[in-house]
């Protein structure tokens, strides 16, 4: 999944992704129809992406998700893109990484992430419904401003998001 040549970061945050991947029991195997389902987008009435999914414009970097942020997403609602079990729940406010972030797993065998967070609203193992509020959108981690990084993860490996939304 990750080569020596990986960033440190990426080969930590993906070591605690398989740790929580490990501890989720199979909610089923993925199905290329179900797995196309439709996703709610994670912060209504906020559109703007200000960082696309892949290579950084100067190549640096991956980006593993989307950021969606403009100039009034300060505070406002996340939601769940679709129905699913919590299963991580990071409340560090630290400057590294993701920050304050949530893990909601999926019965399409899909996991979403929503991070850089102002404060979460729910906990490891509850369930959510898609649409539910579950936290409300910060500046935490690495993030420089308000912002809302929001991954879709299947077989262990983040792909697009956008590919889950209507066009």
């Amino acid at each position: 999944m990750f080569k020596p040549t990986d960033k440190p970061k990426r080969y930590l945050a993906a070591a605690a992704f398989a740790a929580v991947l490990i501890s989720v029991p199979c909610l089923g195997a993925l199905n290329t129809s179900a797995d196309q389902a439709r996703m709610e987008w994670p912060a209504p009435e906020h559109f703007e992406i200000s960082s696309v999914y892949g290579s950084r414009y100067d190549h640096s970097d991956f980006h593993m998700g989307i950021d969606i942020s403009d100039a009034e997403i300060a505070n406002s609602d996340v939601v769940a893109a679709a129905d699913g079990k919590v299963v991580d729940v990071t409340s560090e406010k630290s400057e590294q990484g993701y920050g304050v972030s949530i893990i909601i797993a999926h019965e399409n065998g899909l996991f979403t992430r929503y991070a850089h967070l102002a404060s979460e609203s729910v906990s490891k193992g509850d369930t959510v419904a898609k649409g539910q509020t579950i936290g409300t959108v910060g500046d935490t981690g690495a993030a420089d401003f308000p912002q809302l990084h929001f991954e879709v993860i299947r077989d262990g490996k983040t792909v697009d998001p956008m590919q889950y939304f209507e066009k």
